[in-house]
């Protein structure tokens, strides 16, 4: 079994404002500071990188699935490809929605990994609960993990 890095997307990996995934005019989206850095530097330590990302705009009718992919397809461009896969969840009310599992274990589940060796990095209460609720190995907040480390 694997080991993985799951992070959230969202205040995690790149801009929110208003609760939304900041983009500019041209549609990219605007990655925080030493995000690349420190994911190029990281990735060396687990199997698998994985992006889970609560996504209702989807639902409500405020975002496509195509633009949200297009937001971790920018990530994944800019990180010279490190993530291994992605779960873009569209609902309010799902069992895939964080704070529960679904979307940890689906993709722990089809690419054998091991939760309990894995990390979660996120921004957010709701993130730390999901981590928790999965069974995953360790949790450490967004601004810890991509702390520039010199």
């Amino acid at each position: 079994m694997y080991n993985a890095l799951f992070l959230d997307l969202g205040g995690t990996l790149v801009r929110i404002e208003d609760d939304e995934i900041f983009t500019d005019a041209a549609g990219n989206v605007e990655l925080l500071p030493n995000t690349v850095e420190v994911l190029m530097h990281r990735a060396q330590d687990f199997d698998e990188i994985f992006i889970i990302t609560n996504q209702s705009g989807i639902e409500k009718g405020t975002l496509s699935m195509e633009r949200a992919k297009s937001f971790i397809d920018q990530v994944n461009t800019a990180t010279g490809d490190l993530i291994t896969d992605y779960w873009v969840c569209p609902h309010v009310e799902s069992p895939y929605r964080k704070p529960n599992p679904g979307m940890i274990t689906g993709l722990a589940d089809k690419h054998f990994v091991d939760v309990k060796r894995s990390v979660l990095v996120g921004d957010s209460e709701i993130d730390q609960q999901a981590a928790q609720n999965a069974g995953i190995g360790h949790f450490i907040w967004a601004g810890d993990f991509f702390e520039r480390q010199n």
